[in-house]
């Protein structure tokens, strides 16, 4: 069989991965979660008019990109148990470890694991601004030169995430390598929807510095609650190697 290049098709021609997709579907919008909490708000000096109960709202939703062996999403699926997180992952060897651990964590049900190619699932999920946040946690650099266009920066993959994410919804990056996050930077910003709002480097005693004093100031609230670092086995990995990891958020703009 032909192998089939996703970066120069069409969404119609990408192929269709095997993929349980009515059940994601109704795992996804099944409501049964714990209740959200929010931040609080500050309570008003005078009593204001009661507002009527807003409806229901769709569980918050993440998707994590070359999940690993699943460190990450079964950590972040215990700090948001009334959000939904799907974590896909390509390789056979790292899948199988990922479902390994997610079988001693039978009590997450509001992870959805996904053995296949992200940029093959995407583009049939049907999920146009649905999804709140993405995470891309040290993907594959492909350092040789012959591969730069596999490198996750030139992917066609983006223009899908950017189009699946609500107005408001973010897209973490992460990276030990710093002309890889150059790339990111540069590629990124050919879409006028995104804007950069953090970028910042992590260093191995787990402190932030911040590379544009302006980022502090813009408002990146989220109902996510962050996993504290290390937050995958490369990040330990490299942090335990004193190496530089740098982390950039965008946000989807109106």
């Amino acid at each position: 069989m032909t192998k089939m290049n996703t970066r120069t098709l069409s969404q119609d021609k990408v192929p269709r991965p095997p993929f349980a997709y009515t059940e994601f579907h109704k795992w996804l919008n099944d409501t049964n979660l714990p209740t959200p909490t929010h931040p609080a708000t500050p309570t008003p000096t005078h009593p204001a008019t009661p507002k009527p109960t807003p409806p229901a709202q769709k569980s918050y939703f993440a998707i994590e990109i070359g999940c690993g062996v699943g460190f990450h999403p079964i950590s972040w699926a215990k700090h948001n148990p009334a959000s939904k997180i799907l974590a896909i992952e390509r390789t056979k060897d790292k899948f199988d470890k990922f479902s390994s651990r997610l079988e001693r964590h039978s009590n997450l049900t509001n992870i959805y694991a996904a053995h296949a190619d992200a940029s093959h699932l995407l583009p049939h999920l049907d999920i146009p601004g649905r999804v709140d946040e993405y995470f891309v946690l040290y993907p594959n650099p492909y350092p040789k030169k012959k591969h730069t266009n596999l490198r996750f920066a030139y992917s066609p993959i983006t223009r899908f995430m950017i189009e699946s994410l609500k107005v408001g919804g973010r897209i973490t990056f992460a990276t030990n390598i710093s002309n890889y996050a150059d790339e990111l930077r540069n590629e990124i910003s050919k879409h006028p929807q995104m804007t950069l709002v953090s970028d910042t480097l992590v260093n191995s005693s787990l402190k932030q510095q911040n590379l544009d004093q302006t980022y502090i100031h813009y408002d990146i609230r989220t109902y996510s609650q962050p996993v504290p670092y290390p937050r995958t086995h490369f990040e330990k990995k490299y942090l335990e190697r004193n190496e530089i990891c740098h982390n950039l958020i965008y946000i989807k703009t109106p």
